[in-house]
């Protein structure tokens, strides 16, 4: 069973969003966060640790930044477009190596943790969806889980390009985005490549399904 975590918009209600504009913005401490799920009896909260974990998941995505240095000797978390640790307006760009980096290291471990899979057993025998599609099995389930963090990263810089008021850098996004798209494409195209001894084409149907529920076009 897939833990229940609490709901990002929990979080979105309790942490600010960066002002760039305000040198005195000192974002919100973890205790606070904690403080105010208690406060408000939200579903999940009682323990400190069950919170805090699923807060840093959602640094993970992106949706947060986690900023601990000598200034914050406890850290803060606050809002971000992107998820970069964007200090200043002119950031913008230096903030792009943030989620690039997050993003290289979630593909790693995609790719790391496909070559361990048994590629003859990645969906049911004998069991189908109402469509006709063979079922995946719990390992490539969650192996596809592993893809969330990239999704929720691009969606968020897809929307940062649409409302940002800095032409010159969007470029900048939609170069990595794309790269991230492309990237999408390559793990797709190597499930749905796999060779297996029997339903060869019934798989690769199957496979086309479940990436036609991702929010961007997969191409094979």
């Amino acid at each position: 069973m897939v833990k229940q975590i609490i709901s990002l918009q929990h979080y979105l209600d309790v942490i600010p969003k960066h002002n760039f504009k305000d040198p005195d913005f000192k974002g919100v401490k973890f205790q606070d966060i904690f403080n105010e799920f208690v406060r408000l009896g939200i579903k999940g909260a009682k323990k400190r640790n069950n919170v805090l974990k699923d807060l840093l998941y959602y640094v993970e995505l992106g949706f947060f930044v986690r900023l601990h240095n000598e200034t914050y000797k406890q850290p803060i978390f606050y809002q971000t477009h992107i998820g970069g640790d964007l200090v200043t307006d002119t950031g913008l760009r230096e903030g792009l190596k943030f989620p690039k980096s997050l993003l290289d290291k979630h593909f790693k471990k995609i790719n790391d943790e496909w070559d361990k899979l048994d590629k003859e057993k990645l969906f049911k025998k004998n069991r189908k969806t109402r469509n006709g599609n063979n079922i995946p099995t719990k390992k490539l389930e969650r192996w596809l889980m592993l893809l969330d963090p990239v999704i929720n990263i691009t969606t968020n810089l897809l929307w940062t390009r649409e409302t940002m008021d800095y032409d010159m850098l969007k470029d900048d996004y939609s170069k990595l985005i794309k790269e991230t798209k492309d990237e999408l494409n390559k793990v797709a195209k190597r499930v749905h490549s796999v060779n297996w001894v029997d339903m060869k084409e019934e798989n690769k149907k199957s496979v086309e399904a479940v990436f036609a529920r991702f929010p961007f076009r997969i191409t094979f």
